[in-house]
């Protein structure tokens, strides 16, 4: 197994400092805001030829209110999950009793800890933690970068590699020969652009929809925050799991609501909505997921047209359906219909994310999208269409000249993309471009597949 290291500490300590240093991105969210961490974030460490994965956790309250249960579940599975612990406190606030709240937990656990105190300087008093009983402490500032990675490079990483060889040797296991969880197995070995057969799943929605239980439902495993109040979750997710043949990045986001110009968002709200938005942009397939008690809203059109408007495949996915009837199944896919029915050939799944009912049909629409992606079409192909599209329905005549349409060839996915050569393109009608785009898409069967058709114009350049 790869090692597991979770950083753990109450509010504002510095853990999502700490990962983006230790990971080198910024992944992970820095607020000021209490417990704005809210989900578990998962990168991974590679020193010296070994592999860690990261985590990093929620805060942890020892005073809880009713919506705050389910994000302690999740640091306690992180803690449940890990071989070593980052145990992060404050030397400007000194032990809080949430931090022995936490220390409490941490001994029934028997878990290796290691104690890192941030925000260090001449006048804190540090002997104060040697009081919480555990030995491995470390003593540092992470504002200071080049010294927080000195002190890793120099001490805690070759103390972590001992422990672990010593722990992994007495079990028979070796940390070079590494047996890699099926959830990171891919992730880990190679950058994600690089990978085949990975398709990238991206669930955008309104706030509780079920996106955070989808993906629950999916691992079949609480791993992210689900609750009845809105903004729960604040960051985009990323999950990687295997399924038979493919390999796929789960995303869950934060939910969107239509923005308005001129609405006043605070920090958090604006960095959500734009790692939302890029989320999108990263993803191969959107899930428009919506709550079948409200139906298909404005807010809904509204990220359905920003789906769209970045060239993005997607499926509708109709949640909260464990108790409606088939009868009412299909008056609301013809009420969905109604409303979008500027767009044609797309998948809608009605299915239960609390119960798992429908969800590999979620799966199969998925895999059907990705092959097509895969799957080159010849110019000559996209040439024969052409052609039967215009004999079908003629080019149009202005001025006694029509244009000519000659030939056609695959430009490219997400968005996916066909180029058209022909003369005289700027006299092609609104109208007959959109005719084309939807005879496209009919003879190539690309359901759920935002087509964009792309005209050359290839006039004799020697003509004046």
């Amino acid at each position: 197994m790869i090692p597991i290291i979770s950083l753990i500490g109450r509010t504002n300590v510095g853990k999502s400092t700490l990962f983006n240093i230790l990971t080198g991105t910024k992944s992970a969210i820095v607020n000021s805001l209490d417990n704005f961490t809210r989900d578990c974030k998962y990168g991974y460490i590679k020193r010296f030829d070994k592999i860690f994965i990261i985590v990093d956790t929620p805060a942890i309250r020892s005073v809880l209110d009713k919506n705050d249960y389910c994000i302690l579940e999740q640091s306690i599975s992180a803690i449940n999950k890990s071989n070593i612990i980052f145990f992060i406190l404050s030397a400007i606030d000194g032990i809080m009793f949430d931090d022995y709240f936490i220390s409490n937990i941490l001994r029934t656990k028997n878990k290796f800890v290691i104690l890192i105190i941030n925000k260090v300087n001449d006048n804190n008093s540090t002997f104060q933690f040697y009081s919480l009983g555990f030995k491995n402490i470390y003593f540092i500032n992470f504002f200071s970068k080049s010294n927080i990675l000195s002190l890793f490079y120099k001490e805690i990483y070759p103390f972590i590699f001992n422990y672990i060889s010593k722990s992994f040797h007495s079990e028979k296991k070796k940390i070079d020969k590494l047996i890699v969880d099926s959830n990171y197995s891919f992730y880990l070995n190679k950058p994600l652009n690089k990978m085949q057969n990975n398709i990238k799943l991206a669930c955008i929605g309104q706030p509780n929809v079920g996106k955070s239980t989808l993906i629950n439902n999916i691992l079949c495993e609480k791993r992210l925050t689900v609750n009845n109040l809105p903004g729960t979750t604040r960051d985009s997710i990323y999950v990687y799991i295997k399924r038979g043949l493919y390999n796929y990045v789960l995303i869950d986001t934060a939910g969107l609501k239509r923005i308005k110009i001129g609405s006043k968002y605070n920090n958090s709200d604006k960095y959500s909505i734009c790692q939302s938005i890029k989320s999108i942009d990263y993803a191969d397939i959107i899930l428009l997921i919506i709550d079948v008690n409200l139906g298909f809203l404005d807010q809904d059109l509204y990220l359905l047209n920003l789906i769209l408007s970045r060239g993005k495949s997607f499926i509708i996915i109709v949640n909260k359906c464990e108790n409606i009837s088939l009868s009412l199944k299909k008056s609301i896919k013809l009420k969905i219909l109604n409303r979008i029915s500027f767009i044609n050939n797309f998948e809608i799944h009605f299915i239960s994310a609390l119960y798992g009912y429908g969800i590999n049909n979620i799966f199969n629409s998925a895999e059907y999208i990705f092959s097509l992606f895969k799957n080159r079409f010849s110019s000559k192909y996209l040439t024969d269409v052409l052609l039967k599209a215009i004999n079908r329905h003629c080019l149009p005549v202005i001025n006694g000249r029509s244009t000519k349409l000659k030939y056609a060839h695959f430009g490219g996915y997400s968005p996916f993309i066909i180029i058209i050569h022909g003369k005289r393109i700027k006299n092609l009608s609104r109208s007959y471009k959109r005719y084309l785009i939807n005879y496209f898409s009919r003879s190539l069967k690309l359901v759920g597949i935002s087509l964009i058709i792309k005209f050359k114009d290839s006039n004799n350049p020697y003509i004046s």
